[in-house]
């Protein structure tokens, strides 16, 4: 059965919300929404999350999330981010003592471990995030992505942010 059938009288809900004034339910709708959908639907709700005017921006929510995740969740997250961001970004970020280590091995052709994630700060994910989306807008899909599949840590970027996610996909519901 079509997860919207089976989710449309709950996502209707959604349909134009307002983020501020979220629905009582919103948790336990995220929750349903999230493990009958598919990946992709949630992955293009959270990208409305992430550029919506009713939200902090893309940076913002993204260093909040790192904060939250495991050493493994920010070391994938990490990669993705600096594959994104580009020769710029690895030139500036190589001349900061603490990230120097980490960019050279990226530039060597490796990746971020997870005991590496675990040395970078919060403020250096943000700079990260934001040089990122400014250097290829795609990150926020390929970012969403990754957090769809990750859907009960986005659950701590609060009501407003799952009322966006669920609004979006009550939004595209009709192109499903």
């Amino acid at each position: 059965m079509n997860f919207l059938h089976t989710l449309g009288d709950m996502l209707e809900r959604y349909v134009g919300a307002d983020a501020t004034r979220p629905p009582n339910n919103v948790d336990r709708d995220y929750d349903e929404v999230t493990q009958k959908a598919p990946g992709r639907s949630v992955a293009e709700g959270i990208a409305d999350a992430f550029r919506s005017d009713q939200t902090p921006p893309f940076a913002n929510m993204v260093a909040d999330l790192f904060s939250k995740a495991d050493p493994q969740q920010k070391a994938t997250l990490l990669n993705g981010l600096i594959a994104a961001a580009g020769p710029a970004l690895l030139a500036a970020l190589s001349r900061e003592p603490r990230l120097g280590s980490i960019i050279n091995r990226v530039k060597d052709g490796g990746s971020v471990t997870p005991q590496q994630a675990e040395q970078v700060s919060v403020d250096e994910v943000q700079q990260i995030a934001s040089t990122a989306k400014d250097e290829d807008p795609s990150v926020v899909e390929r970012v969403s992505q990754f957090w769809a599949d990750q859907p009960q840590l986005f659950k701590t970027l609060g009501a407003a942010a799952l009322t966006v996610i669920l609004a979006g996909i009550a939004k595209r519901k009709n192109i499903m």
